[in-house]
């Protein structure tokens, strides 16, 4: 049914919609929803946040129709498991968060369709790419995008819409392709409807505003007429402010010839019949003189405005250096935009306090920028993420790329030196990597390094395509994936082209995972050069480029990810780090050439491997190859390395630091204080992960916010209470996570049947057992390690959480939170105090020595920068203590709830009672705890009977 989709339902495309002005964004796509209600037959219609055209146009529809089509209007996402054959319609605004909205989704009933406008806008574009690898798909690519998704019922689900791309026959290509050009077509026609009616709008506007005008320039006249009476009798400058005063002269009407040169320049392209109009001095320019004063007398006033601009907004590199750090800047505290630099316009300028260029060459359009700028006291700072400021360097035989990118060494000279020229008018300077940051100091002696970073929607992209891969993985197949995004530089893979050939010639189970260009074919290596590989051409996979959003599962098919780059090369060398730490996240370990940038951010051997030579680049990929428990641990590490040093939080408290810095002196001097004594803010030690055994996993392969995190050692007979209070909790999504400490009693028994009766309860189920007794920091560690949510809650196996807890704790966080920690109960006995962790969050309160339970909602992000909980048996207890003083010294906020959200337990089996407080043991525990963190002075290092 519905096959040829090409020929289906073509007469329900001829849709008369009802534009309503101010309200019709949607216009573009009702022809196609028509089709889809057509195609579909739905009982139910659900319309969520849509605009006035959609309602107005499908009521009117919906009496046309064979079958009774309902049609409900909900402001918010809910759930109502009885509608039937529903198609749930949800507009572009008012979009829950990606892991929010993947939840909502699956409450619905199988037989729901979901159709997603504006997919392509920032706020919508993550859901959506989590949403179209949970369920079948259809991207529809015209605008700002519509996207709809199918569960199994569905009477679309089976049809060409949301068949596989890779498994379409040639002529079922065929006919999608059709379809899809008649969608356009349809979708053109009200495009230009709607432009028309803007552009008769615009006619309209401009007609009242000449009236306008033409009054003024009369009113103008009398008032010159009458100072020029009154010029020989009083003196100018008291006067006239009078007499403009007094005939309510228009301040719009002052013209500042720089603003005017401004607007001619920066202000988009218009029809020629408009043309003349869009020439006339405007009253909106009267703004831009009251923000250049305001920039003027507000020179010492919070730089809190930044506008990212971006000088190739159409390639992958924008997302790292612009819509990221935009993102990071907003999370500062800040407000950071993002936009391309041909559309950049006076309103921009006058908006922000601080411009960051990113490979933004000059021009006259580039001159304007700056030269306003200096007027309005904007801070201009000049952003790249490769050697594009120096002329000298444009040479193949230093950048080997050229002759795969269609350019003369002649054009790309011109071009680096107008980035050069860009840069030298800037006040300072970002770079992704240390080496390019002191390439710049040359040029511009105050340069920052500023990494480029994942945000949150890259990295539950990238979990889940791990999990994803780990559930669906095959058995004999792996994978050397060259993530090459764009024509790459041939001679870097030269290098390894022998040692592929020659692993691929003896293992027939290995494959060489390549890239190429979805409409030419075009491969981003040019094979041809390389005819050794022709020997294992079977062994090859041919991968189509995806868009940036869908890299994280195309990188998580690898087994291992290689860089390889001319080590020797200065421009090789000014390469960042980003194919380390993306393959990272999505749980894939990496080799990679000696560079500058790699050997400051991978520990050879324990994250990653380093290779230069053929000898090591074999013995690399043959130990990976052959040791699949050595891919896990290298991945794992990795993984923990990147969470903070290329995570989000480090990015805002950079970036914050920075532009505070920017402000006066004082703040310059402040913040010179702290980045000369943080250095690169780096993270701890890896996390010290014992091993542990896993007996027992389920995975719905849905995101969670949080995992709960129990440990146990010989605690049979509290567990269970401790595990129904997780059960109990009132959050909907939860994973939960058991670490038998290498108990002797029944604890495993009791964990393993008790997640088995109650493993619909729960998104993830992981039970681990440790090989050995490693105390109570390996065994917390071993289950953070398995955690796949953004955050974790330590639970003792002899305490309890109230239903709320989870939920309250959550809602109290941050991006930047650390961590969040709320009153306990205690009970049990001998109890003397009634209530613990009721003191305020203050850092320094930690001096005088512990008062924060380790019962606290932590970020995974946080654990990976402090290097976990220390891990030494002879001195365990302390743990939670010393994970808070960690993030003191680091600058990661905690804060307190102050409400009653768990229960704990006193009883003389307690590892406080029974271990921490013995006089030797906490001898050695102080000793330990003073030597990690010499500003501490204990006031209480002698034993106690209670805690």
């Amino acid at each position: 049914m519905l096959s040829d989709i090409s020929n289906t339902g073509f007469n329900s495309f001829f849709l008369h919609v009802n534009l309503v002005p101010g309200h019709d964004d949607s216009a573009v796509f009702l022809p196609l929803i028509h089709w889809i209600l057509d195609a579909a037959q739905p009982e139910n219609l659900v319309l969520i946040h849509t605009d006035e055209t959609s309602r107005e146009t499908l009521r009117s529809t919906t009496q046309a129709r064979n079958n009774p089509l309902y049609i409900k209007e909900w402001t918010s996402y809910e759930h109502s498991p009885e509608l039937r054959r529903p198609v749930y319609f949800c507009g572009m605004h008012g979009l829950l968060s990606p892991a929010a909205f993947l939840n909502w989704v699956n409450t619905l009933t199988d037989d729901a369709l979901i159709i997603i406008e504006g997919i392509t806008l920032p706020g919508a574009s993550e859901t959506w790419h989590l949403l179209k690898y949970s369920f079948p798909s259809f991207t529809y690519d015209y605008g700002k995008g519509l996207g709809l998704l199918t569960r199994t019922s569905c009477i679309l689900s089976k049809t060409l819409l949301f068949k596989n791309e890779n498994s379409l026959t040639g002529e079922e290509r065929k006919n999608k392709i059709s379809f899809t050009n008649k969608c356009y077509f349809f979708s053109d026609y009200w495009k230009n409807k709607l432009i028309e009616n803007k552009l008769t709008e615009i006619e309209n506007d401009n007609k009242e505003f000449k009236i306008k005008n033409k009054i003024l320039i009369n009113e103008n006249k009398e008032i010159i007429k009458k100072i020029s009476i009154h010029k020989d009798s009083i003196k100018k400058e008291e006067k006239i402010p009078e007499i403009l005063s007094a005939h309510r002269i228009n301040e719009k009407t002052k013209i500042n010839p720089l603003s005017r040169a401004v607007r001619k320049l920066l202000l988009p392209l218009r029809s020629p019949a408009l043309k003349s109009s869009y020439q006339t001095e405007t009253p909106e320019l009267e703004q831009t003189e009251t923000r250049a004063s305001h920039h003027t007398a507000a020179a010492h006033h919070p730089c809190s405005h930044i506008l990212f601009i971006a000088g190739e907004p159409d390639s992958p590199g924008v997302w790292y250096r612009c819509i990221r750090n935009a993102a990071a800047t907003t999370m500062a505290g800040y407000q950071g935009r993002w936009k391309p630099c041909a559309e950049v316009n006076p309103d921009d300028l006058k908006w922000a306090d601080a411009i960051v260029l990113w490979r933004v060459e000059f021009s006259d359009h580039v001159k304007t920028i700056i030269q306003v700028a200096h007027e309005y006291n904007v801070k201009i700072i000049f952003d790249t993420d490769d050697i594009t400021f120096m002329p000298s360097l444009a040479r193949t035989d230093i950048i080997d790329g050229i002759r795969t990118i269609g350019v003369s060494e002649e054009r790309l000279e011109v071009f680096f030196h107008d980035n050069w020229r860009t840069m030298v008018n800037a006040d300072l300077c970002f770079a992704p990597t240390n080496f390019l940051s002191q390439l710049m100091r040359a040029h511009r002696p105050l340069g920052y390094t500023v990494p480029n970073t994942y945000d949150t929607a890259a990295l539950t992209l990238s979990r889940l395509a791990a999990r994803k891969k780990r559930a669906f993985a095959e058995t004999d197949i792996i994978r050397i994936g060259y993530p090459a995004g764009t024509p790459t530089h041939q001679r870097d893979f030269l290098r390894i082209v022998p040692t592929l050939t020659a692993l691929m010639k003896t293992i027939p189970h290995l494959r060489l995972v390549l890239f190429r260009h979805k409409d030419t074919l075009s491969p981003t290596v040019i094979i041809n050069e390389f005819p050794e590989l022709s020997q294992v051409a079977s062994q090859i996979e041919w991968r189509d480029l995806v868009d940036f959003p869908d890299l994280p599962a195309e990188l998580a098919r690898f087994d291992i990810a290689i860089a390889p780059l001319e080590a020797e090369n200065i421009y090789c060398n000014a390469k960042s780090e980003l194919k380390f730490f993306e393959a990272a996240l999505a749980g894939v370990p990496s080799v990679v050439s000696p560079t500058h940038p790699y050997r400051e951010c991978i520990e050879h051997g324990k994250t990653g491997m380093l290779a230069e030579t053929p000898e090591e680049w074999h013995d690399a990929l043959s130990q990976l190859i052959e040791n699949a428990e050595l891919r896990a641990t290298l991945a794992r590490n990795a993984y923990h390395s990147c969470l903070w040093h290329f995570g989000p939080q480090k990015q805002a408290k950079l970036l914050k630091s920075i532009f505070h810095s920017l402000e006066n002196e004082e703040a310059a001097t402040q913040e010179a204080e702290i980045q000369l004594a943080r250095g690169t803010c780096p993270a701890r030690n890896l996390p010290d992960i014992p091993p542990c055994t896993l007996l027992y996993e389920k995975d719905a392969l849905i995101t969670s916010d949080i995992t709960v995190i129990i440990t146990s050692y010989n605690y049979e007979d509290f567990l269970l209470e401790a595990l129904e209070s997780v059960r109990s909790q009132t959050i909907e999504n939860l994973d939960l996570i058991v670490v038998d400490d290498g108990s002797s009693d029944s604890s495993v028994t009791l964990t393993r049947e008790w997640m088995k009766r109650h493993s619909e309860r729960f998104n993830r189920l992981i039970l681990l057992k440790t090989s050995y007794n490693v105390g109570l920091g390996g065994a917390r560690n071993c289950g953070v390690s398995w955690a796949e949510s953004h955050y974790f809650l330590p639970l003792d196996a002899d305490n309890r959480l109230l239903p709320e807890a989870c939920t309250t704790l959550l809602a109290t966080m941050t991006p930047v939170t650390a961590y969040a920690y709320p009153i306990q109960q205690q009970f049990g006995s001998p109890a003397v105090h009634t209530l613990l962790g009721e003191a305020d969050y203050t850092p320094m309160r930690l001096k005088s020595g512990n008062y924060i339970d380790a019962m606290a909602l932590i970020g995974k992000w946080a654990w990976a920068a402090c290097g976990g909980y220390y891990v030494q048996r002879d001195a365990m207890g302390w743990e939670d203590y010393d994970l808070w003083c960690s993030m003191a010294e680091m600058g990661l906020q905690g804060t307190h709830v102050k409400q009653i959200l768990a229960e704990y337990r006193v009883h003389s089996g307690s590892m406080t009672t029974s271990v921490t407080e013995k006089a030797e043991h906490k001898k050695k525990v102080v000793a330990l705890l003073e030597k990690r963190h010499p500003w501490i002075s204990l006031v209480q290092k002698e034993t106690r009977t209670t805690r």
